[in-house]
């Protein structure tokens, strides 16, 4: 995997002024060091970028990137530091991909057009630039004539994205919503405070209202119909009807005579292309967000829910972060389990995922319901979501098992254990399965034709375990792992190609009560994953879960803790694998692959009070 760049962060400033880019030879080495650490851009950026002394204007660039002939003369450049709680081991001096983060409005995009005019750069506007698909990096740099050079390695670019927040209707949509309040200047401190945020939702309402209020302008001999007509749950219908390409049914309109009727349909004919939601070519979202919003209403529709299931499943790691903004009532789902088809889940992780942040993470629990209505085939779903600047957060769901669990073909920190579900890896020409995975279900389908295993880039050692009773797949090729990760098979012709070095076959065991237990501290050990400086660390309300205690789940946590291979600090239980190897002579692959020694079947024997001394 690609060694994860250097994050360099604002530095934290007491007088609220910037440093001054110049200093006097009397100062010192201690002074030059010092500087040198804020990553500067006379004494970081010219020596890491910089390629020549005169800016180049022969080349013909592609839409949204651009040459900054002009700097600012008043230009005040923030601190930076490197992020040492994520990068320490990094080193910016020798990175290929170096990332800037900071909040939002504090000078990113201002420092980044600096920095490529000094070092003759080329800034790339993602905002600007043509979709990905058609202008990867390497595409605009061949069509932009820059090949050569980048080879060379004598270009730089300078890649910002701001996705959402500079278009003119969400502008006019913030606007309006702090002018619609009795005390605007209120809001707005409350706004810079935090307390109060205008949210997507907030922004999109009032541009789908401000679409609504076209219908003034028109004449109808019903005047009741300007209430009634392009609301907006119509406006979306329609949207998605072009979007998907789909014949939907009118949405339920008014009564309305001969000429109202004609006199809508042709507004319909110019208002609906010309949406804000849509682009210039009136049949593709204008941004991500818009897109987002098309979307997760296409899901809850019958009739565009397989389509727009089928694009989402088919972006891959590529998800849209904002989706699961406009599915998911995050708020209530932290509260309690809310209902959700088995097949939306696979779509929603990944959304979720695609909004973490560096130094976030998020991992996806399905589990079945722990007591069951009879009859009920339902399972537990949970998605585990850890920020640095926030508590974790737990979001909870509950599925149908008659239906398949999808999860698309990018893969990542998953742990299914539903024993009457289905799941679906894929579609798409590659699927890649990220560590952790252990999944454990009925059947399993990979509808890809090539399957890559990696490591999470906080792991050392890991592995990928799938159990199913039955299999089907289209995977032509031998499945390629990546240093440092281990691929674990196990269901009926498993043996056969292209899984036979893959092939695992866990033990069974006479005592129900020991295969129990072994389950039990299985579980315990996986949901382990590398944590800060290396530490193996799990909240402790994760370990502490009913889903984790029942059974012998408790006697086995207490015995792990009684015996050091666990410690409880605050509000993380840490794995001691060196503890763990010792006592049971079990890794944490050796878990994975249910690959139980003798000292850890010992272990849970004393652990449950059934001998084995």
């Amino acid at each position: 995997m690609v060694p994860r760049p250097p994050l360099l962060r604002p530095l934290p400033s007491t007088t609220g002024e910037s440093p001054r880019r110049e200093f006097s030879e009397h100062d010192g080495e201690t002074r030059r060091e010092e500087i040198k650490m804020q990553y500067t851009i006379e004494n970081f950026w010219i020596p890491r970028l910089k390629s020549g002394t005169e800016l180049e204007t022969s080349a013909s660039l592609v839409q949204g990137w651009s040459f900054q002939k002009d700097g600012l003369l008043t230009f005040k450049e923030a601190p930076l530091t490197l992020d040492a709680e994520i990068d320490g081991d990094s080193d910016p001096e020798r990175a290929h991909i170096l990332l800037v983060s900071a909040p939002g409005a504090v000078g990113k995009t201002t420092l980044a057009k600096q920095i490529a005019c000094e070092t003759h750069s080329v800034y790339i506007d993602l905002a600007a630039a043509e979709p990905v698909g058609g202008n990867t990096l390497s595409g605009g740099l061949f069509r932009s004539s820059l090949s050569e050079k980048w080879n060379n390695q004598t270009i730089a670019t300078l890649i910002d994205e701001s996705r959402f927040a500079g278009y003119a209707p969400v502008v006019h949509a913030v606007a309006k919503t702090v002018s619609g309040e009795k005390n605007p200047s209120k809001l707005i401190s409350k706004i810079k405070e935090g307390e109060q945020p205008v949210t997507l939702k907030d922004i999109a309402s009032v541009i789908l209202e401000r679409e609504h209020e076209k219908l003034g302008g028109l004449s109808f001999q019903d005047p009741g119909l300007s209430r009634k007509l392009y609301t907006t749950v119509e406006q979306i219908q329609r949207l998605i009807a072009r979007i998907y390409g789909l014949q939907l049914q009118d949405p339920r309109l008014p009564q309305m005579n001969a000429a109202d009727a004609k006199k809508y349909s042709e507004v319909l004919d110019q208002w609906v292309p010309e949406h804000p939601f849509l682009d210039g070519s009136g049949k593709k979202p204008s941004s991500v967000v818009f897109g987002a919003i098309i979307s997760a209403e296409a899901l809850r529709s019958s009739e565009a829910s397989a389509p727009a299931l089928g694009r989402e499943l088919g972006r891959g790691a590529a998800a849209n972060p904002f989706l699961h903004e406009f599915y998911v009532d995050k708020d209530k789902a932290a509260q309690e389990p809310v209902l959700i088809p088995a097949d939306h889940i696979g779509v929603i992780y990944s959304s979720l995922r695609a909004s973490l942040s560096v130094g976030d993470a998020a991992s996806l629990v399905v589990d079945e319901v722990e007591e069951p209505m009879e009859g009920e085939l339902r399972s537990d779903v949970e998605i585990f979501i850890t920020r640095r600047a926030a508590d974790p957060r737990t979001l909870r769901f509950r599925t149908e098992q008659t239906d398949a669990i999808r999860l698309g073909a990018h893969v990542e920190d998953v742990d299914i254990v539903a024993q009457h579900a289905d799941v679906v890896i894929g579609p798409g020409q590659e699927a890649t399965l990220v560590s952790p995975i252990n999944i454990h279900c009925k059947k399993l389908t990979i509808s890809s034709d090539n399957v890559v295993v990696e490591r999470s880039s906080d792991q050392k050692t890991a592995a990928v375990f799938l159990q199913a009773d039955e299999f089907y797949g289209d995977v032509a090729s031998v499945p390629v792992c990546r240093a440092g990760v281990e691929l674990l098979c196990f269901w009926p012709g498993v043996q056969g190609y292209p899984w036979t070095s893959f092939a695992t076959d866990p033990p069974l065991l006479d005592d129900p009560r020991v295969d129990e237990a072994l389950n039990r501290f299985r579980q315990l050990v996986i949901v382990f994953r590398s944590h800060g400086k290396g530490r193996l660390a799990r909240f402790r309300g994760k370990l502490e879960h009913s889903r984790m205690t029942k059974g012998y789940g408790q006697e086995i946590l207490d015995a792990m803790v009684d015996h050091g291979i666990l410690a409880l600090k605050q509000p993380m239980y840490i794995l001691d694998a060196k503890r763990l190897a010792a006592l049971t002579g079990m890794t944490y692959v050796d878990c994975m692959a249910k690959r139980f020694k003798e000292d850890a079947v010992i272990f849970v024997r004393k652990a449950i009070g059934i001998g084995g001394q």
